[in-house]
């Protein structure tokens, strides 16, 4: 068979070998960032923040300290990496263990749903619900 033959054959094969094509994977990019309003139905005690960069990464404020980390999007899944953060010691030691708690319920997300300015993410049983700012 001739390349040209064989590229031709192998097109269709190709083609159906593609994953949800039409569906946006694109990470959610709100204008700015976006504020935390719940975590598992009740009022967020922390003001913290989330922002989705260039290349899948995340950033944001968590309660004491500025965090980072990558995250991937495929259809309705999200897939959040390991959580890095600054080291600043904040004097509230409430706000030190929310930044733990935040980073310990982010990696757990694997579902995201956008619905006008909300951004909600779900995974491990747990619900953070985000506003865009």
């Amino acid at each position: 068979m001739r390349a040209a033959s064989l590229i031709i054959a192998l097109a269709p094969l190709l083609a159906a070998c593609q994953t949800n094509p039409g569906v946006d994977t694109a990470l959610p990019t709100a204008s700015g960032t976006y504020l935390l309003t719940e975590i598992d139905g009740a009022v967020a005690q922390w003001p913290v923040t989330l922002g989705f960069g260039d290349a899948g990464r995340i950033f944001g404020q968590a309660p004491c300290n500025l965090y980072f980390g990558t995250a991937s999007r495929e259809g309705s899944a999200i897939a959040i990496g390991a959580i890095g953060m600054t080291e600043m010691a904040c004097m509230d030691q409430s706000q030190m263990q929310g930044d733990a708690t935040f980073a310990a319920l982010m990696v757990q997300m694997d579902r995201v749903v956008e619905a006008g300015p909300l951004l909600t993410l779900t995974g491990a049983g747990h619900v953070m619900v985000f506003r865009a700012q």
